[in-house]
């Protein structure tokens, strides 16, 4: 199964140890995007920096879409009707398909998916 993702947000968190860091991190996590019904389908990624003076923790958050299933019965269907509106009595040629529309399909869910979750990521911070 194909899954294209895209960040949508990073936060990084400092303190004294790293396991502070890592503690700080988890619990905004768990409280801002974790326990919320909202966000379907984020992957999350830690990474450590221990550059500096102090260690560093750094959240990266990506929205997950799930490319073969959903988004291409769409785009078929879409093809499919429109080949039968304009080439009433031929066969629809779907080994010669280019999925050109699949990938702008896929581009434009993950697209407003990301700003769905920027949105209410910002929200959130701000209450």
């Amino acid at each position: 199964m194909i899954k294209y993702s895209r960040e949508f947000y990073k936060k990084s968190f400092t303190a004294d140890t790293m396991k502070s860091a890592y503690m700080s991190a988890v619990k905004w996590y768990s409280t801002n995007v974790l326990s919320k019904a909202e966000f379907v389908n984020v992957q999350v990624q830690f990474i450590k920096e221990d550059k500096g003076e102090f260690p560093t923790i750094t959240i990266h958050l990506f929205a997950v879409q799930d490319g073969e299933n959903d988004v291409m019965s769409q785009h078929c269907q879409c093809c499919k009707e429109m080949h039968h509106s304009f080439f009433i009595n031929e066969d629809t040629h779907c080994d010669r398909c280019s999925a050109a529309g699949f990938q702008r399909r896929l581009e434009e869910k993950i697209n407003i998916k990301m700003n769905y979750y920027k949105e209410m990521l910002r929200k959130r911070l701000e209450e």
